[in-house]
């Protein structure tokens, strides 16, 4: 063993004891443990920590700090271990905020009195405070409350003290509450729990269903956000707005045209559309195109079939570039009212600049010469970056969003929508709200990372004197053991990590198009992950995705089967032109869909996984001593091996059983090698081991899975599926639902499937009935959770 492997062991084991004594469980420390990253981050935040020990909360957030703190901010780690040992910083709340705040400035430097803000700390909430908020809204709610007993919505309830007492101790607000639940009710009774239990059914199918009209005009109700004064609208500008706007709701989803869409977008698509809809409102499809460099025709006719393959039809699609002249001229207005400016620092002088509230040498230069100087820019008269348009708003503004933002700059390319009539471009932040206002948006929805600049966008609108949309934000949508960023998958594309923007593997609308994926799963996964605003950093399993996909292709796939690994097995007791014909339903479920005919032959197929010459007794194959059920068809029973020049097994010889047998467990499935074509398979599991790849920070890649692709290109079909097209789904019976793939030409024999997904999740198998049922009860109970934190 080397000097290095030796103190390798060593620090670990030293490591692993101080991760006990902050509290950490055995299962966090062993997962921790196999990734080589993540240790070495706990090392460092433990020696900045100084600390042998202390209560679990704290290591709690200890341990969050080493695997939430995004690769590239370690020089951050000290600041925030110092606030957590310091008790300055005592909850994930507080620590969500501060990770926020260091994400927003990059590298800029710290300003301790924004960052304490935007953290929380400092801000006690008494026990005698949070019983008396408690109090009252309990109080509010005292009718309704005596009226509903214990079926009454107190999660949502609890949601809205939480609102107000932000900074609260959670479990002493949840404590206080079922103080008061108990006093006003007393003891749940049976009574009490059958009236829970039928109010849960009925709030599911509520969910669900389409007779929830209660939860869709709720919907509206229940997106609360941050208030500001400068968002209020006059009189007279909501009644032009009411005049001019297509509905009573009216959103839009607006990608930007320069990448593919993901399963992220999904969501944001499903919440902007759904929402109009439930409201015989409009929604826009809006392509924010504000940078030409990085936008192009082939993004946004993907965009466009994206839209229309999960089901939705915009009221108008419309592009940011349309509106460039309107733009240029409010930004003229905006120089007018002194509220921009030319500016000519750098960007790194910018930078260097704002964390320390230094103006703008050019801050105050009079009106008159910014208005020159702009027209300048538009007529291409300075090289790129030796002009740009700042806003004038405030160098000591607590939010940095606000500390003079560029608003344009000059780039000589043209547009792939416009055209080469413009060299200066608007930035997306002074873009997207006037955008938003005329085009009457009324509910302007959007991820959380942009809760921030919630005050420049209507600082801009409040200068301008134009109508103000409602703005709310929701979690961006995060799935496991997989990335959504476009710069990651860029550079998974670059490493041939991945084949294409439409590799099956991945979460992008094209992959999960090709893969098999429906939109109607897509849609329902996203319903059952609902909008909610807990936060960026929420990781949502894959598996129930998966669940989604199966319970949408149970029903619609045909049945039929596959060999994927094929031995050949001979029936040695049948004459060379035996040939019986069996006859199966096409959905077992359903008779009446129809029934298919699979004829057994002398030869056959079965998967050579199938077959172990002395197995344990948990194997339900056939071995030498074990028969099994051909399915739907007779029993076979072990008579020899047949191997080839090198020992290696080729086939076997079986006799074919066809007086029924009593006791025989095993059933496998088949091909009859009369009857078959080849094909090409393939098989996809997750792409990366970890379940976020993220925790290893910037050696994330070393988290690929190098087995998230197999290919078995020796696979028998049966001939039914001679005449398949792409994108035909079927269940290869005892493997998983599959799709024809776009490689496929029938005409010259070559067949190619993906796997979808598998027939149940490989951790249900040593599971009885009754666990696994519940498990697929989740999604009703999921469905109720959905009209509890609809936030």
């Amino acid at each position: 063993v080397s000097t290095q492997s030796t103190w390798g062991y060593q620090m670990i084991s030293d490591l692993e004891k101080k991760l006990v004594a902050i509290g950490l469980a055995d299962g966090v420390i062993k997962s921790a443990q196999k990734n080589k990253s993540l240790m070495e981050r706990l090392k460092k935040v433990m020696e900045l920590a100084k600390i042998e020990s202390c209560p679990k909360p704290k290591g709690a957030l200890l341990y969050k700090i080493a695997s939430k703190v995004p690769a590239g901010f370690d020089h951050r780690l000290d600041l925030l271990v110092s606030y957590v040992v310091a008790d300055k910083i005592n909850t994930d709340l507080q620590l969500e905020a501060a990770l926020a705040y260091i994400k927003t400035i990059g590298e800029a430097v710290v300003n301790a009195k924004e960052f304490e803000e935007m953290a929380g700390v400092g801000i006690v909430i008494s026990e005698a405070e949070i019983k008396k908020a408690v109090n009252e809204f309990v109080e509010a709610q005292k009718s309704e409350i005596l009226k509903e007993r214990y079926t009454f919505n107190f999660g949502g309830l609890l949601f809205k003290i939480k609102e107000k007492l932000k900074w609260a101790d959670g479990k002493k607000v949840m404590d206080q509450l079922d103080a008061l639940k108990v006093q006003l009710l007393g003891p749940m009774t049976k009574d009490d729990e059958g009236m829970k239990k039928s109010k849960n059914k009925e709030e599911a199918t509520k969910a669900n269903k389409s007779d929830a009209e209660e939860y869709k005009k709720e919907r509206l109700s229940k997106i609360v956000a941050r208030d500001l004064s400068s968002a209020l609208n006059t009189k007279e500008l909501l009644e032009k707005h009411k005049k001019n706007a297509g509905g009573p709701v009216v959103t839009r989803f607006p990608p930007e045209p320069n990448g593919i869409l993901h399963i992220g977008h999904a969501k944001a698509m499903r919440h902007n559309f759904t929402l109009a809809e439930d409201y015989d409102g409009v929604c826009y499809l809006r392509f924010d195109d504000t940078n030409p460099e990085k936008e192009n025709i082939t993004f946004i006719r993907n965009i466009e079939m994206c839209v229309g393959w999960l089901g939705y039809k915009p009221w108008k699609t419309t592009f940011a570039s349309d509106y460039f002249q309107q733009l240029y001229d409010y930004a003229v207005v905006l120089i007018k009212k002194g509220k921009a400016y030319v500016c000519h620092q750098t960007k790194e002088q910018i930078a260097e600049c704002r964390p320390k509230s230094i103006e703008s040498p050019w801050r105050n230069r009079p009106i008159e010469e910014s208005l020159k100087l702009f027209e300048w820019m538009r007529q291409g008269r300075f090289k790129e970056k030796e002009a740009m348009l700042r806003l004038k708003i405030d160098m000591k503004h607590p939010n940095p969003c606000m500390r003079d933002p560029v608003a344009y700059r000059i780039k000589f390319v043209p547009h792939p929508h416009a055209g080469d009539k413009w060299c200066v471009y608007p930035m997306y932040d002074f873009t997207h709200c006037i955008n938003d206002s005329l085009e009457n948006i009324t509910h302007s929805c959007c991820s959380l990372e942009f809760e921030i600049r919630r005050d420049l966008y209507y600082w801009i609108l409040e200068a301008l004197e134009i109508y103000r949309p409602y703005v709310w934000e929701f979690s961006r949508l995060n799935v496991s053991h997989t990335v959504l960023s476009k710069r990651l998958l860029q550079s998974l594309l670059d490493d041939k990590a991945i084949l294409g923007w439409d590799d099956p593997r991945l979460m992008t609308l094209l992959g999960l198009k090709r893969r098999g994926v429906r939109p109607e799963a897509i849609n329902e996964f996203c319903d059952l992950v609902g909008v909610t605003r807990r936060g960026n950093e929420m990781l949502i399993s894959d598996k129930l995705f998966e669940f989604c996909i199966r319970q949408d292709l149970d029903p619609i796939c045909p049945r039929t089967m596959t060999v994927i690994d094929p031995l050949l097995v001979v029936l040695k007791n049948k004459p060379d032109d035996f040939s019986k014909a069996f006859e199966a339903n096409i959905f077992p479920k359903d008779p009446t869909k129809g029934k298919q005919t699979y004829c057994l032959t002398k030869k056959i197929y079965i998967e050579r996984t199938d077959y172990q010459a002395e197995a344990p007794a948990s194997f339900f194959g056939l071995t030498k001593k074990q028969m099994v059920l051909l399915k739907y068809g007779a029993w076979i029973r072990f008579e020899s091996e047949m191997l080839n020049e090198k020992g290696e097994l080729v086939g076997i010889e079986a006799s074919l059983i066809e007086e029924k047998q009593e006791k025989i467990p095993g059933v496998i499935h088949w091909v009859s090698t009369s009857h078959a074509l080849r094909a090409e398979v393939r098989l996809f599991d997750k792409l990366f081991v970890d379940e976020d790849p993220k925790i290893r920070g910037k050696n994330w890649k070393e988290g690929v899975n190098i087995k998230s692709l197999t290919i078995a290109d020796k696979a028998v079909i049966w001939n039914t599926l001679k005449d398949v097209k792409e994108l035909d789904r079927f269940q290869f019976e005892r493997k998983g639902y599959f799709a024809c793939d776009y490689d496929t030409d029938a005409a010259k024999g070559r067949y190619v499937f993906n796997l979808i997904v598998t027939l149940t999740d490989g951790k249900e198998k040593g599971k009885s009935k009754k666990e696994i049922e519940k498990e697929k009860g989740k999604k009703e109970q999921l469905s109720l959770l959905q009209l509890l934190t609809f936030t």
